[in-house]
């Protein structure tokens, strides 16, 4: 039996028009096509706290790590402010 790839695709945007979402859907759509398994989050739904290390990690990030932890690969997508990702983005991979 051949094991499914998965990919986990992270928009980093928080526009209602972004145009990192749509080139993620795009990418995503594409692995779907060669018959990898995708899964996408959006950083808008997640409501992901600022990382605090003394805190309980959060319901939503301990979902985030558990998906990361079992898939075979990522996709992040994001828009560039000031010359660097989101701070969504950041905040997620915190």
């Amino acid at each position: 039996m051949t094991h499914q790839i998965s990919i986990v695709g992270l928009d980093g945007s928080l526009s209602d028009q972004s145009t990192s979402l749509q080139a993620l859907q795009i990418a995503l759509a594409g692995a779907e096509a060669t018959g990898a398994a995708v899964t996408m989050l959006d950083t808008k739904e997640l409501d992901l706290p600022m990382y605090a290390p003394d805190l309980p990690a959060p319901p939503e990030a301990l979902r985030l790590a558990e998906l990361i932890s079992q898939t075979d690969g990522l996709i992040w997508s994001s828009p560039i402010y000031h010359g660097t990702i989101s701070g969504s983005c950041k905040n997620a991979l915190d």
